[in-house]
């Protein structure tokens, strides 16, 4: 594997809106998912189209782990990138680096991702899903 693979994924949570014509093919990543063969720059491109905004976070979310193949490392740190984003309440991510090393038979993996929002508002502050509730 080597990182071009990865440079540019676009993870979705799961439950998502999503643009209104458009069709998305999806790969199951638990609680989010991954976009088939539709990179960041597409996927800006189709929100646009459909009047959404994909915004761009600039704010980098890191992950590394270590396994006992590839594969199993970039698992694990993608998942912790996940985690990461997801705390801070943004919908979506895009992978931005990736970078392998592997010493005798450990990989380690470290992904580099920026949290996206795919919103029909340009306007983060208006988002519902990170509103504080009020008690009456």
């Amino acid at each position: 594997m080597n990182s071009s693979e990865f440079i540019g994924s676009v993870f979705v949570r799961d439950g998502t809106p999503l643009p209104g014509s458009s069709h998305f093919d999806f790969a199951d990543c638990g609680s989010w998912k991954k976009l088939i063969n539709i990179d960041s720059y597409t996927m800006e491109l189709t929100a646009l189209r459909e009047g959404w905004y994909f915004s761009y976070i600039m704010t980098a979310v890191k992950g590394s782990a270590f396994g006992l193949t590839q594969h199993s490392a970039i698992n694990s740190a993608i998942k912790k990138v996940i985690e990461g984003v997801s705390r801070l309440s943004f919908n979506s991510l895009e992978i931005t680096e990736i970078t392998f090393h592997q010493t005798l038979a450990v990989h380690h993996v470290e992904v580099v991702a920026n949290p996206r929002h795919l919103w029909p508002n340009p306007f983060l502050h208006d988002r519902e899903d990170i509103r504080p509730t009020t008690v009456d």
